[in-house]
């Protein structure tokens, strides 16, 4: 028996957006610890990025190697039950190479298997949306 499944989501813009699998996501940039916030945006994560000088986008952005491209935040070692509070791991960063040597000051975290990424134009993907089995989230930035 075969099952299909298939998922409609509704809204006032079209959104351009496919899930690829990855069997490995290696992830370099700039970490930070922080409380999960259920009910509205976690402030640490919102002050993360934009307090990073513009000139470490840019190095990250030409740091970045492989897919999924482009700047990418993701949230890591999520509570399994989203506990209000419980803490989590965020990275402001790039995709690379197996290869890729890791600049000093940067963080790093592999994913094996990497499971199921979002992948589309960053600008038009404005919610986070959950990827592969560990509960990552993957958020694109403004």
């Amino acid at each position: 028996m075969i099952l299909a499944l298939r998922l409609t989501v509704r809204g006032s813009e079209h959104v351009d957006a496919r899930i690829v699998d990855h069997p490995e996501v290696r992830l370099v940039g700039h970490a930070a610890a922080s409380g999960w916030c259920i009910k509205a945006s976690t402030p640490h994560i919102q002050r993360h990025s934009p307090a990073l000088p513009a000139e470490e986008h840019l190095r990250l952005k030409a740091l970045g190697n492989t897919e999924p491209s482009g700047l990418l935040a993701v949230s890591d070692d999520l509570d399994p039950d989203y506990a209000e509070g419980s803490e989590l791991t965020y990275l402001h960063g790039v995709a690379v190479s197996p290869g890729t040597p890791v600049p000093t000051g940067l963080d790093s975290s592999t994913f094996r298997p990497a499971g199921g990424w979002a992948s589309g134009p960053p600008a038009r993907i404005r919610r986070p949306l959950l990827i592969g089995q560990s509960g990552r989230r993957l958020h694109s930035p403004a």
